[in-house]
Formats: C-alpha cells, structure tokens, sequence
C-alpha cells in the first residue's frame, strides 16, 4: 500500500525564500516603508499566522512566517517577543486544553474545597460537613461550634477528588491536545516564542533609495494581476502540488512565462525539470465548460515549449469525456473532489512512475 506524503513545508528548507531582490519581499518592505502596514502582530488560532501579510501578499500561512523570519534575519525587520505558546509534542497544534486532574486516579472530577478544623476535638475535613442547620457542628463529637479561632479555625484551600474520595493540597495540571486527543504535562509540551515584526528604522534609508530606482509603473499590482486572473487556481493549490514534485527532487517554478520555439510567450502554472532533462507542466482545469479550449491550449503550449510531459488537475472531478478528450492531447489527468483527493492520487501516480522506472520495465507515460 502506498502512503501520500503530503508536504509540510511550501518550500524547501534548504533554500531562502527571498532576498531584497525577490517581488514578495520588495512588496512587504514597500508597504512598510509607505505606512500601509506599521507592525506584524500575530494571530492565535489552530496554529500560529500573520492574516494582515497573508491577505497582503497572497501568501499561506508558513511562506508567511519564512518570509518574514528571513526579512528579519537579514536585518530589514526588527521583532518584538508578543508571547510563548505551548504545543502540542504528538501533532504540533496549539489548540490544548488545561487538564486539572486528581494526582492520584487522574479523574477530572474534582472540586475546590475549604479545610476547616475543630480545634478542640483536632478532627479536620471539608468546611461543609461542619455544616448542619445553619452552624457549624463537629461531624465526629456533635459538638457546635461557635467562635473562630477558639472552637474551630479554617485552614486554606485544597482539591478534593469525587472519584477516588482523597484530598490534596494542589491538583495535577496537564494538557491535552483538542486535535489529537494526545496528554501531556507542561514539561513535555513545545515552547515557542512568538514575535511581532516592524520596519527596521536603521535600513529606511536604504529602503529608500531601493523604491527611488525602482521602475515608475506599479510592478506588483501586474504581478497579481498575473496571478488572479479569471479561471486561475488558488496560489495555495498550486504551491501544494508544486511541493509534491520538491519533494520528489524537482527544480520546480510557480508561475512562470516560458518562451516558446516559435517565440511567443506562455504562462504556465508549474514548471518542473529534473537533471535528466525531462521537464513536466502542469495545468490546473478551473472551468470545466471552457475544458476543451484549456485542453487545447495546453497542448500547443506544452508543444511549443518542448515539455516532456504535461499533467492536468482538476478540482473536482470531471466527465470522462473530458478525460478521454485530454488524453487524445497527450496530456494525463488527475481529478479529485478537493486539493487532498488530488494530492494522494499523485502522490499514488507519482509512486507507481518510481517502482517502474527502478524495475526497467517501462518509461513513465
């Protein structure tokens, strides 16, 4: 049975994210160098985010916090500690819940009683069962008892279990993971600081002569222009399946325009191209009453760059007729009802396409 790695990460820890140079990194530094944004403050949730810069720069949630740890790392933000979290060692979620539990069985049943003592018969127990019609009667002699700190005294607070029956001065406290359902203690349980960014003052002026030479037309908006033109799959799709083929030892490029033998210019969604030579694009069906000139124009396109194998996706899934269409094109096709459905079926694709090239018995289709 094949099992689907799908990624953690949306890029490669091995390389940076970006540099001065890099669009997203020029953009956010812009937006701070205008006033757009003044601090990055984070979100607490399920996991840790930054929705101001996500919904800013159309990123998800981990190039977010790539981009802005390497911006820092390079000197142009500064951070600011804003809290610890604590998550969870089985999953790495930050949705726990406070387990207050008897020391001894580990029951939840437990409740916040005050100690009281009879200081003449030296019988201690929980202040309510001094209690009989209004006053307070010693449950061991019966006898009232009427003035503090001569018949009786009151000792504090302790934690008294309804399960086992016993009384301790202080509860165990643990924590337990919402998703998973995993226990632990606070010792066990995964610190991490969390920090707020800003602009870096010492590097505005930098930053300035940066925006000064810039070219004078709005260079981002055109890039997400680019990018979120009609019918475009979402950025997070695309970067899930690209990561896919990371992992899997691809060079791979997201949105990349690609010249092709007869010069004209293509935008292709993945680009991705291993040592051997081999190269692979892949489309992304969004509209499926336009499928057939998708399909077409994916072909010419893969023919014109010279592309050894182009992979359409579809979410969610589509006819048959479609299927088949696609194919007479040359092209293979992967369906699903969402990103996951389709991510395992070429996890499972790109896995039968390994064991056949190991064995010699078949090139890949």
């Amino acid at each position: 049975m094949f099992h689907s790695r799908l990624p953690r990460r949306l890029k490669d820890k091995g390389s940076k994210m970006s540099n001065i140079e890099d669009t997203y990194s020029r953009k956010l530094l812009s937006s701070l160098l205008r006033g757009d944004v003044e601090t990055i403050t984070p979100k607490m949730g399920v996991n840790i985010s930054y929705p101001q810069i996500e919904a800013l720069m159309k990123l998800n949630r981990e190039r977010t916090i790539e981009l802005l740890e390497t911006l820092w790392e390079e000197g142009y933000l500064t951070r600011s500690f804003h809290s610890t979290i604590y998550s969870c060692p089985h999953d790495g979620t930050i949705s726990l819940r406070l387990k207050i539990v008897c020391p001894k069985c580990r029951s939840e049943d437990i409740d916040r009683v005050e100690l009281m003592e009879h200081l003449g018969q030296g019988h201690i127990d929980i202040e309510r069962r001094f209690r009989k019609n209004g006053k307070y009667v010693c449950p061991v002699c019966n006898k009232t008892l009427k003035t503090i700190g001569v018949d009786y005294r009151k000792l504090g607070y302790a934690y008294h279990c309804l399960s086992c029956n016993t009384l301790h001065s202080e509860p165990l406290k643990l924590l337990a993971c919402i998703q998973s359902g995993h226990v632990f203690t606070l010792e066990e349980a995964i610190a991490k600081k969390i920090y707020s960014y800003s602009l870096n003052p010492d590097r505005i002026n930098e930053l300035q002569l940066i925006e000064e030479k810039s070219p004078p037309e709005d260079v981002f908006k055109r890039i997400e222009n680019f990018i979120l033109e009609e019918d475009s799959p979402p950025i997070e799709l695309i970067q899930y399946i690209a990561e896919i083929y990371r992992l899997r030892s691809y060079d791979v490029k997201t949105h990349q325009v690609l010249e092709g033998a007869s010069g004209k210019k293509h935008r292709v969604d993945i680009y991705a191209t291993k040592p051997s030579g081999s190269t692979i694009i892949v489309g992304f069906l969004r509209n499926t009453e336009k499928a057939t000139d998708y399909i077409n124009n994916l072909s010419i396109v893969a023919e014109d760059i010279k592309t050894s194998r182009v992979l359409l996706i579809a979410i969610p899934t589509i006819d048959l007729s479609i299927i088949a269409y696609a194919r007479t094109k040359g092209l293979s096709v992967i369906d699903g009802v969402d990103v996951l459905d389709v991510a395992e079926k070429l996890e499972l694709k790109l896995d039968i396409e390994e064991l056949v090239r190991a064995g010699g018995s078949l090139d890949p289709p």
